[in-house]
């Protein structure tokens, strides 16, 4: 009895001490992204779900793949959720860290970036989605804040002013280091990332070919967000300016908004944006005129989002307010218990946030006009 006793509690003791504690094995997972379900129209939202995480989310750490929501969280943890029951299929962790950027997929592959509580230093982490099973991981060499980046078969690691380029195997094919260090990181499109820095410099990382190349709009001021539109850039500064300017330098129009730290809202010919100030502007991209805006009363760090004609405004203090997106007139406001630490992330008439405590919110969409 004794012995079994000592057995079951070596047993206990190398699970508890492992790394990876639990697991996500899909092993119907498909890799391809799954068609966005049709928007429907609809005059209100319900609260019809609430899932729950171990730890608080990072922001913009919502995000859906093949059927499955995803959800990393500073506890070290990915969670995912099959959307068809919002139950929790596992989640991929290693004990005492804490996920960095939101986490990125390449087929049936996860990737994400960990850094252990006591130490800085950065971890990346290849995992397989059908098997449950962490395939590869590596220290990066770097501390501090990241950001993780995929395109086709390159995964990229962005932290302070380093850049990694690594292939889906996690060898490393180059390594660059800047002049100075990024302020932000944002809008990365198709083959391309933007970077912006503390002085005021452009610069672009074209992936395939592992150059960076510095563009010709110079500002004196830290960067906060950069948006790619065809050739231009809509730039948002430390000082509160928002500047839609051409590769050429050429400035096609400027608003003093107030400071804007999320990145822009591109739709239909239109920027949407809000506020630390809790100001929501709607300008035309080809006038610069301001075509409407929204007071929240609260404050606005993350991205808004679209659905059909409606507008998601996450407000750090707890509400989510939808607007409509023709003169940002007020819809509803659904109150949560705690701040929205997300962004919304919609599927059909489904939509996700998450807020305080490491919960996520599920909103159904309630029709226009029900059938008899």
């Amino acid at each position: 009895m004794k012995t079994r006793i000592q057995r079951l509690f070596i047993l206990v003791s190398m699970i508890t001490l492992s790394g990876c504690y639990s697991s996500i094995a899909i092993k119907e997972f498909n890799p391809d992204p799954v068609g966005s379900l049709q928007e429907p129209e609809y005059d209100s939202l319900q609260v019809v779900e609430t899932m729950e995480t171990y730890g608080s989310l990072i922001p913009g750490g919502l995000s859906i793949q093949g059927g499955y929501l995803f959800a990393g969280d500073y506890s070290g943890r990915v969670y995912a959720f099959d959307i068809k029951d919002f139950e929790e299929v596992g989640y991929a962790s290693i004990r005492n860290t804490s996920i960095v950027s939101p986490p990125q997929f390449a087929g049936d592959k996860l990737y994400y970036l960990y850094r252990k509580k006591l130490l800085p230093e950065l971890h990346l982490v290849k995992y397989n989605l059908r098997s449950g099973k962490e395939e590869m991981e590596i220290e990066a060499g770097v501390a501090g804040d990241a950001t993780l980046h995929q395109f086709e078969s390159e995964i990229i690691v962005i932290a302070g002013n380093e850049i990694f380029f690594y292939d889906t195997l996690l060898i490393e094919q180059k390594r660059v280091t800047l002049d100075e260090e990024l302020s932000c990181v944002t809008n990365q499109i198709d083959g391309k990332i933007y970077l912006g820095s503390y002085s005021g410099k452009v610069q672009t990382v074209d992936i395939k070919e592992k150059t960076i190349k510095k563009v010709i709009p110079e500002f004196s001021e830290p960067v906060l967000s950069i948006t790619k539109i065809g050739d231009n850039f809509i730039v948002s500064l430390e000082s509160g300016q928002l500047i839609y300017v051409g590769e050429s330098g050429h400035k096609f129009w400027e608003h003093e908004t107030g400071k804007t730290v999320a990145t822009p809202l591109i739709a239909g010919g239109y920027l949407y944006v809000g506020t630390l100030a809790g100001t929501v502007f709607k300008i035309s991209i080809k006038t610069g005129e301001i075509k409407a805006k929204f007071d929240t009363g609260g404050l606005i760090n993350l991205p808004l989002s679209v659905s059909g004609n409606k507008l998601f405004v996450p407000v750090i203090d707890g509400r989510l307010i939808l607007l409509n997106v023709s003169k940002l007139e007020p819809i509803q406001t659904v109150s949560f218990d705690g701040r929205i630490r997300t962004g919304a992330v919609s599927n059909g008439d489904l939509i996700f946030i998450g807020y305080d405590n490491g919960k996520i919110a599920i909103l159904k969409a309630i029709p226009t006009q029900v059938g008899d």
